[in-house]
């Protein structure tokens, strides 16, 4: 469950591109998430607050 508007928004960027089955989103602060798919893959996902954007780092 998100804790900060930074947060709603990484998981709404996560649907909207890949879908939330088998993923495993861990967030590690309030604006930055560490994303794991079924393969093992990971990605960062940082939300910036000054353009209101998600980024994949």
């Amino acid at each position: 469950m998100p804790k900060t508007i930074a947060q709603m928004a990484i998981l709404n960027w996560v649907e909207n591109h890949f879908g939330i089955a088998n993923l495993d989103i861990k967030f590690t602060d309030a604006r930055e998430a560490f994303v794991t798919d079924c393969n093992g893959d990971t990605m960062t996902l940082k939300y910036d607050s000054n353009t209101r954007e998600v980024y994949a780092l």
